[in-house]
């Protein structure tokens, strides 16, 4: 029980009450609600499917945050605290901090809600007043907003944008999107063509999603070299997108030639412990990545330009279309405040947990994005 991990020091309470929604998102779009085999996999993850009013486009591709988290149960915290109890823990134990400063009452509270069962739980430890349970953003106010940028479409605007990491800190102390503008030291030096003209034999995954073998579609090795000849020429490009993890795990010098490196998290103690993923992205324009959530991340932009939207977690989707797909199909059509604007190179997008986010290359693009793994 008492056992934490180094980075995190998440106790077992912690990790119970960590979300599976986008894991389940997944599921859900590859196998569909009404396949056998998303049954058997449903009943074996012990996940509730018996009341699921999901959100229909185009034969399933899409579904809500919303009915993702209510798939999950949450007898595995029952379970946990029934052992702690018994193993003679006091009360003491079950308001443990991370080190993100996060209980693992605050990761349930952001996964399920006020949820019947966590409610009791906590009446149990006699707390009536929830709100000292630390928040995190799940809405955009007009104080959310930059005050200056356009409004690209309606119920939208830009995120704030700061220059400097030192203003970045309650960004994510309150897991609130933000553009950190300019705040990439080399971008002048990196281009399409400079990273062909060095890597362009080795092969990167391309798909019309990123990862788009855990949705099902087909995917392709192919030479970096040969893919930006396919960026170029506008009848052989469509809407496919490189999106490889595995190539920058497995180069060194390719993580070397971006160079990205993120103060915030690299020169602090305990947040330099937590796990990163390095993802390439690069793509034709009016490729992209339909909406999706994940842990938090950022996406730092070298060559091109960048349409983003970014929803708030109580109207967020994931989606199994292609953009341009789903932008035609009627599927963004929010009329809740959420997040679009353009992002330039020397731009790093800062998007929070369990916000759903969609990305449209509206030139040749090239970023690097980095999930945190906490």
């Amino acid at each position: 029980f008492m056992q934490r991990t180094e980075a995190t020091h998440d106790s077992v309470l912690h990790i119970v009450s960590k979300s599976r929604s986008a894991s389940i998102a997944r599921l859900v779009l590859r196998l569909g609600f009404n396949d056998p085999a998303f049954v058997r996999s449903a009943q074996r993850l012990r996940l509730d499917i018996s009341d699921i009013g999901y959100s229909l486009y185009d034969e399933h591709e899409t579904i809500t945050q919303f009915d993702a988290q209510r798939m999950q149960q949450i007898d595995d915290v029952e379970l946990i605290m029934h052992y702690a109890k018994k193993a003679g823990l006091d009360s003491n134990w079950f308001w443990i901090k991370n080190a993100e400063n996060y209980t693992a009452f605050d990761y349930l509270i952001f996964n399920y809600g006020r949820h019947p069962k966590i409610v009791r739980m906590l009446e149990e430890f006699h707390v009536v007043n929830m709100n000292f349970l630390k928040k995190v953003t799940a809405q955009i106010t007009q104080s959310d907003c930059h005050p200056t940028e356009p409004a690209l479409f309606p119920h939208c605007c830009s995120p704030p944008i700061i220059e400097s990491w030192d203003a970045f800190d309650v960004y994510w102390q309150e897991q609130r999107p933000v553009i950190l503008r300019g705040l990439i030291p080399n971008v002048e030096y990196v281009s399409i063509q400079s990273l062909v003209h060095r890597f362009g034999n080795i092969p990167v995954m391309i798909s019309e999603i990123p990862y788009g073998t855990l949705f099902g579609k087909k995917s392709w090795a192919v030479p970096m070299g040969h893919f930006y000849e396919m960026m170029m020429d506008k009848d052989l490009s469509a809407s496919f997108y490189a999106f490889d993890q595995e190539i920058m795990g497995a180069h060194r010098k390719i993580r070397q030639f971006f160079n990205l490196f993120l103060p915030y998290i690299q020169e602090h103690a305990i947040r330099n412990k937590y796990g990163r993923t390095y993802q390439l992205a690069m793509g034709a324009a009016n490729s992209g990545s339909p909406p999706h959530w994940h842990k938090p991340a950022f996406n730092a932009l070298y060559n091109g330009q960048k349409m983003w939207w970014i929803t708030p977690p109580a109207f967020s989707t994931y989606s199994s279309m292609n953009i341009a797909k789903w932008l035609q199909s009627g599927a963004y059509s929010l009329n809740e405040p959420h997040y679009c604007f353009l992002q330039r190179p020397g731009d790093i997008v800062f998007v929070p947990q369990r916000w759903s986010h969609a990305v449209r290359n509206t030139e040749p693009s090239l970023a690097v994005a980095v999930e945190i793994d906490i």
